[in-house]
């Protein structure tokens, strides 16, 4: 049966943080069908393996693509997730597509269930994204409130605090969702952000339903990576 939701998650040497990413995935309560595209980027501390183990055990929930590094595209020189970011997106054949990296993951069980609820019965909505935790290895923080809970395309132009990917559901409507020409151009996802922003607005839910790691292992090392992305 073709999935309602697509859960997008890409992973690169997340050894100590992959089992939390995937098990809150599985452990999602949800009242239709939904699979989790999972991209490995050659990783090389183990956690390739991990996913593999994962993927024989849940055949009918999870599909792995298993990435080369001599795919990587590098920018300045710099090897970046993009080639598995990009495809993996590609490989997602839910309505309804939900991000999350490998060394994040969510804490509520009915956070798809509740995303969806909204997206089905708000049409002129093309993506709603919630409020979360942040931890590193001292603490724990919430993230700032947002009290505008309905943005367009001119208020995300404008918006101070970034939209997290771990957070968000969006409409799997963007054909092609990357455009070949801007592979090379565009910034983490806010490209992706911008163009669904040009289709419909954005609902922000104000209950943290997932945890972002700050940690020194990341694709944005320390504190950059939440300030970068």
């Amino acid at each position: 049966t073709k999935p309602l939701v697509s859960v997008c998650c890409v992973t690169y040497n997340h050894v100590g943080f992959i089992r939390d990413a995937i098990d809150s995935f599985l452990m999602q309560k949800t009242d239709f069908n939904y699979e989790i595209c999972l991209g490995e980027d050659a990783s090389n501390d183990g956690t390739r393996e991990i996913c593999e183990e994962y993927a024989e055990k849940y055949p009918d929930k999870m599909r792995l693509f298993l990435r080369s590094r001599d795919d990587v595209i590098k920018i300045n020189g710099t090897a970046t997730g993009r080639y598995n970011f990009i495809e993996t997106l590609k490989e997602c054949k839910g309505k309804y597509i939900a991000i999350c990296e490998g060394d994040d993951y969510w804490t509520d069980p009915y956070k798809l269930q509740k995303q969806v609820d909204f997206l089905e019965a708000n049409e002129g909505y093309s993506l709603c994204f919630h409020r979360f935790f942040i931890i590193d290895e001292e603490s724990k923080s919430l993230s700032p409130f947002i009290r505008k809970q309905s943005s367009t395309i001119v208020d995300f132009a404008q918006m101070r605090i970034p939209i997290q990917p771990l957070t968000t559901m969006f409409r799997n409507e963007l054909k092609p969702i990357i455009p070949a020409d801007y592979i090379l151009r565009m910034t983490g996802a806010n490209f992706l952000f911008l163009r669904l922003a040009e289709i419909g607005k954005f609902k922000y839910m104000k209950d943290p339903m997932a945890v972002y790691r700050i940690h020194s292992g990341g694709i944005w090392s320390g504190k950059n990576r939440l300030e970068k992305e």
